[in-house]
């Protein structure tokens, strides 16, 4: 396709794929529109006098959005070429545009650090979030437009609520400006490009760093899914890479096994320790020896397990993977059980019942499932929220199940008995990621993105302590069966030991 007369920027299809926009720096500063069955040019749209940084189509591709150098998003007619509106407000260069999946909305974010909101049918203003964490490089909707991604020139990735603008999980993983983000089809995944010269891939419902691509030798200036998911493209200004999806998930590096571990328990009796990684390999290791065995889970066909939960005794291993199902798996056959089929979108946490008779499933569809595992066909709507639910546990009795709600500010109690819901606000930080409850169960322990755990008092019903110490979000808490020490680890590769009574380490 040829007729700019200086670099090609950034690039979109329409999204029936018939059309693409294009959007040009230097000399050219044009926005075109191209016939991608002809090749021909159907519209140049002139306007800006800035370099054109990003372009859109909105969904029904009616409308097309251009975000410039100088500091405006201009909106055309994709139908006659011509101008609608000029949105004006940012005090720096606009990188990215994105519409919202409904359309009802557009969002730009700027180096001026701030993410503003239009309505694209009046061109009116909307919401100005400034996170001041450098300028903001790329936007993203997740699929379900319940999360709004933006990469900043800090080398973080946040994740927000696009409907209440509370602030989610910060990915912290590039060490220079993330320049794109692609969330997969199905919102499993997200893909960031950085001018560190790498692309990365992260759990869409956890934020969990799953893989590093590597291989370009320039600054990655742009990431995109394949529309069925299995392939990432990614490219810098000479080269475009193509990944497949599910090697690069096999790729992930462990020092002493292939995989890391992702769930550790004692057994029933305390002479050995079971641990699964996020490949499906069950390792066992005896206390005392040392020695180890490990056994892949049979059937697991390279889903990745993005949940997952043993049995009391230690006798079931049940795991979330990537089709939204949960499997469960005899230990030590690793011969596959049942599928618990119910959740829509990723599972995010799991947790058996002091018994093991009943599991606990959270989801990023927002929904908490209570499973009889004498009957695994049906289960038992708990709750459901807009957004996601990151963590859930059943108190030592048995009695309640507590978990979260996407805003991170409420506990929520669910009595098994009763079937009655309580809900309890008084945290003030990022999203949960992990309860544990005390063993004499007075006190619950929550864990969060924001790099701090909050002891909760559950006679009061309110947060007493707060723990601060990780330098990253914290991933496990577990308590001493004396409850006096409180042990938790995050993404910052250390683990921290607490004395229960003053809070201090």
């Amino acid at each position: 396709l040829k007729g700019h007369h200086s670099r090609v920027y950034c690039l979109a299809f329409s999204p029936s794929g018939q059309q693409l926009v294009s959007g040009c720096n230097g000399n050219d500063k044009t926005v075109r529109l191209w016939d991608t069955i002809s090749g021909d040019t159907l519209f140049v749209m002139d306007g800006h006098i800035g370099d054109v940084k990003s372009v859109a189509f909105s969904p029904s591709a009616a409308q097309i959005a251009s975000a410039s150098y100088d500091t405006t998003v201009r909106l055309w007619d994709s139908q006659t070429g011509r101008g609608i509106f000029i949105l004006q407000g940012h005090n720096g260069p606009v990188m990215s545009i994105t519409y919202s999946t409904d359309g009802l909305l557009l969002v730009s974010g700027s180096m001026d650090e701030t993410i503003r909101f239009w309505d694209p049918r009046t061109g009116e203003p909307g919401f100005v979030w400034s996170p001041a964490f450098g300028g903001v490089r790329s936007l993203a909707y997740s699929p379900d437009g319940h999360t709004l991604a933006s990469g900043h020139s800090d080398g973080g990735l946040r994740l927000w609520h696009a409907g209440s603008g509370e602030q989610g999980p910060v990915l912290h993983g590039h060490s220079d400006e993330v320049t794109g983000i692609a969330f997969s089809p199905t919102g499993q995944w997200i893909a960031s490009s950085s001018d560190d010269g790498t692309v990365r891939l992260w759990g869409g419902s956890t934020g969990i760093q799953v893989s590093i691509l590597t291989g370009h030798d320039d600054q990655v200036c742009c990431v995109a899914f394949s529309p069925d998911g299995s392939q990432i493209a990614s490219a810098t200004y000479f080269k475009v890479r193509l990944w497949e999806v599910s090697s690069s998930l096999l790729s992930v590096k462990s020092q002493s096994r292939p995989g890391p571990a992702w769930k550790v328990t004692y057994s029933f009796d305390c002479r050995t320790v079971l641990s699964v990684d996020g490949h499906g390999t069950v390792q066992k290791r005896d206390v005392k020896s040392g020695a180890s065995e490990s056994f892949p889970l049979q059937r697991l066909d390279l889903q990745l397990i993005t949940a997952r939960a043993f049995s009391p005794d230690g006798k079931q291993l049940a795991t979330g993977v990537e089709d939204f199902s949960i499997l469960l798996w005899d230990i030590p056959s690793g011969a596959p059980g049942p599928i618990l089929r119910g959740h829509t979108n990723g599972l995010c946490s799991l947790a058996y019942s002091p018994s093991g008779r009943h599991l606990a499933s959270a989801s990023s569809d927002g929904s908490v499932r209570l499973w009889d595992l004498r009957d695994t066909e049906q289960s038992f709507l708990v709750a459901e929220f807009e957004g996601r639910v990151d963590a859930v546990a059943f108190s030592p009795s048995g009695h309640d199940l507590v978990f979260d709600s996407f805003s991170g500010t409420t506990v929520n109690v669910f009595d098994l008995e009763s079937r009655t819901l309580a809900s309890f606000k008084g945290l003030t930080g990022q999203w949960n990621t992990v309860f544990a409850y005390s063993p004499h169960g007075q006190q619950l322990a929550i864990g969060t993105f924001d790099k701090s755990i909050h002891l909760w008092d559950l006679q009061s019903k309110t947060p007493n302590v707060v723990l601060n110490a990780h330098y990253g979000p914290v991933y496990c808490i577990t308590y001493s069966p004396c409850a006096r020490w409180i042990a938790s680890s995050g993404s910052s590769d250390t683990v921290q030991l607490w004395h229960q009574q003053p809070g201090e380490k």
